[in-house]
């Protein structure tokens, strides 16, 4: 009887310890198989994608003929966050893919990127101008990379209305876009930023313009304000080809 009871009590803990071996095996594969992205959900869901992107020379008349290149993007959100996509990089390449020099939107003189931040769904433009040296003779194509950062507040954006396309014939061919933005919310937008995507009467991407200096937009709450954009200079050859523009304009949300 008493080796029965020994035998009964070495089974038991042989079970019992098989079963905690199956255990921690389960435990360890579902560890393994269900490990979680440590990753933010932001930080996954931010996507910007380059839709369009063109670069032109050209002798600028507003500075005394000077041969200067102009590169411009439309960068869309395509994510499910609002992002900041100042870090962007544009590069000049040669006819065989080499580079030929890399700027970046952020480190511009002159703001090169609106609006900086876009929620999804939504367009920012790039434009930027540069005097045509020995570097720029042989580029052939951009490529412009966009690093998104998430940002985690909202973003109020502006309806345009009455918007328009004025062209002149100064220096040669000048254009600028002129309407109205409308504020929808109860809160102030004192900083708005605004660019308009300009296209031609079949659709396709042109060039992109910005306010300038002298013509910062800022709004109360439920009210609009006229606008005016038309930096930097576009290439007076191309002007005749604009039929159309695309208003997008952005301001912080203060919670």
């Amino acid at each position: 009887m008493k080796k029965l009871g020994v035998t009964s009590l070495a089974l038991a803990l042989t079970l019992g310890l098989a079963a905690c071996g199956n255990s921690e095996k389960n435990s360890s594969e579902s560890s393994e198989t269900s490990s979680p992205d440590t990753k933010p959900v932001s930080q996954q869901e931010a996507s910007v994608k380059v839709t369009d992107k063109v670069f032109y020379t050209w002798e600028n008349e507003s500075i005394g003929d000077i041969p200067q290149i102009v590169a411009y993007a439309a960068l869309k959100n395509t994510g499910k966050t609002s992002v900041d996509v100042r870090n962007t990089k544009l590069t000049y390449l040669d006819k065989d893919g080499g580079v030929l020099q890399s700027t970046s939107a952020s480190q511009t003189l002159i703001p090169s990127i609106a609006p900086s931040m876009i929620a999804p769904g939504e367009t920012a433009y790039l434009a930027i101008s540069e005097d045509v040296g020995e570097t720029f003779k042989d580029v052939t194509d951009i490529e412009v990379e966009v690093s998104p950062e998430p940002i985690d507040f909202g973003l109020n954006t502006l309806k345009a209305e009455n918007v328009k396309v004025v062209k002149t014939d100064d220096w040669g061919g000048d254009i600028h876009v002129t309407g109205y933005l409308k504020n929808s919310i109860d809160q102030e937008a004192p900083t708005v930023e605004a660019a308009a995507g300009l296209y031609d009467k079949n659709n396709k991407f042109i060039g992109a313009i910005f306010p300038g200096t002298d013509h910062q937009i800022s709004l109360q709450a439920k009210d609009k304000t006229s606008f005016q954009l038309g930096v930097p200079s576009f290439p007076s050859d191309k002007v005749k080809d604009v039929d159309h523009a695309e208003i997008q304009a952005m301001a912080v949300k203060f919670e």
